[in-house]
């Protein structure tokens, strides 16, 4: 009944990206998704037998967000397949959000 739940939902979460991305994502605001991420697995393994590769996945996405461009650039040459193109988008999406942001409060 529950196979398969954990991708879904790593798959919505990783999903709100663009959704989000116009607006400035802190390094703190990672780590509480990243920490609820955690929470998530932990919960959703205790109700069905959830794979941590699904979550792994999402977490190193978001986490990508705090990479500087030139290491995003790196990643990305190195692992070609990790991310959908729409996906690495939303995250350069994010950095230039963040980016612009930063520019915005000085």
């Amino acid at each position: 009944l529950f196979s398969g739940l954990d991708q879904l939902v790593c798959s919505i979460i990783m999903r709100t990206l663009p959704l989000i991305s116009h607006r400035r994502i802190t390094p703190f605001g990672v780590l509480l998704i990243t920490r609820n991420l955690y929470a998530l697995q932990q919960n959703l393994t205790n109700v069905a037998n959830a794979s941590s590769k699904h979550f792994d996945h999402a977490r190193r996405y978001f986490e990508l967000i705090n990479k500087s461009l030139e290491d995003l650039e790196q990643f990305r040459s190195d692992n070609p397949k990790e991310f959908s193109q729409e996906e690495y988008k939303a995250i350069t999406d994010a950095y230039a959000a963040n980016t612009s942001m930063d520019m915005k409060v000085r």
